[in-house]
């Protein structure tokens, strides 16, 4: 045994120190805090897409005529993940998709009329729900917030 280490019966109370200054460990928690908010604050509101496919409305909607290929770049996740995903969203009758007159082998993705209400509650949803999450900061401090993840995301993916 090193002797700067204790035994193991020595611990009093577990402790996660060891991993709180750990950029990745406290991105995690933010994600698994954010993720768990979104179900339960979308289940209060009656919204029962995931919050994967809520951001699949979302770019529909402001990205029309976009291709499956295209949204799962966009989203940054494999086609037939995204295939998996939307599969739901078409059944459910919220998305269509349609030939592209442009390539006939593509297909383009729009969201039908009740796609386009499920954005608009999806809209204001996220609006109310960003601003509780972010109650606690200004608002220069949500701009440094989303510039200082972009950087640390920027860097990751170089």
């Amino acid at each position: 045994m090193k002797p700067d280490r204790k035994p193991v019966d020595t611990v009093a109370v577990p402790s996660r120190d060891v991993l709180d200054p750990i950029l990745g460990f406290k991105l995690r928690l933010s994600h698994k805090a954010a993720q768990e908010d979104w179900a339960a604050s979308a289940r209060e509101q009656g919204i029962t897409l995931t919050q994967v496919q809520a951001g699949m409305v979302m770019l529909i909607g402001d990205n029309p005529g976009l291709t499956q290929v295209e949204l799962a770049q966009l989203m940054q996740v494999e086609t037939p993940t995204m295939s998996q995903a939307l599969s739901p969203l078409v059944a459910n009758g919220l998305i269509r998709r349609e030939t592209r007159p442009s390539d006939r082998r593509a297909r383009a993705l729009v969201l039908t009329d009740a796609g386009n209400a499920m954005l608009d509650n999806l809209h204001r949803f996220q609006q109310v729900r960003e601003a509780r999450l972010c109650r606690n900061l200004s608002a220069d401090e949500r701009r440094e917030l989303h510039r200082l993840l972009e950087r640390v995301m920027a860097t990751a993916q170089s």
